[in-house]
């Protein structure tokens, strides 16, 4: 690293896909919070728009964080948000409306916090590799809270599961959240 504050290019890269991953995620969440309100689950569509502002959030701290590591962002921020939007692989729509029913949703969810975690500790691996102690302790707090977040997603996804024999039940679950 050519100064003490300064990210690799390497780990700058990573933290920006990160970013963009956090940036995606929240729009899944923004669109199943949509797919339960027009089907008035009012509660569980409150909680997936937390969850939707929490993913944005974790995209702000990234942000945050990398511009403290001497990271200009003027541009970058703009490029991993259109990338979202016109970057067929990246964009939402084609997996938004293969949802038919509550637990495709759930599903959905579970599977792409799993995913998050995955790409964690791949970053998480990547800053013990590029001797970057100062981000290996950044993300062990995006680890503990995404462990949670994986933990409350299978959770959810498992009393939809249940719920599922009995779609009357899914209110249930709708008046707990």
């Amino acid at each position: 690293m050519s100064s003490a504050a300064a990210l690799t290019k390497k780990m700058e890269t990573a933290l920006l896909n990160q970013m963009r991953n956090e940036f995606r995620v929240s729009q899944f969440y923004l669109s199943a919070s949509h797919f339960f309100l027009n089907r008035h689950f009012h509660g569980i569509s409150q909680h997936l728009r937390k969850e939707y502002n929490s993913e944005l959030n974790h995209a702000f701290e990234i942000s945050d964080y990398m511009t403290k590591r001497e990271s200009d962002l003027t541009t970058a921020v703009l490029d991993v948000q259109t990338e979202i939007f016109t970057d067929a692989k990246l964009h939402p729509k084609k997996e938004v409306l293969a949802w038919k029913k509550p637990l495709d949703v759930f599903t959905f969810i579970y599977n792409a916090e799993v995913q998050n975690q995955n790409d964690i500790n791949e970053l998480m691996t990547l800053s013990q590799t590029e001797q970057d102690h100062a981000t290996y302790q950044f993300l062990l707090e995006f680890m503990k809270q995404q462990i949670e977040c994986t933990h409350e997603s299978e959770d959810l996804l498992a009393k939809v599961r249940a719920y599922s024999g009995f779609e009357g039940l899914l209110w249930h679950l709708d008046k707990m959240l």
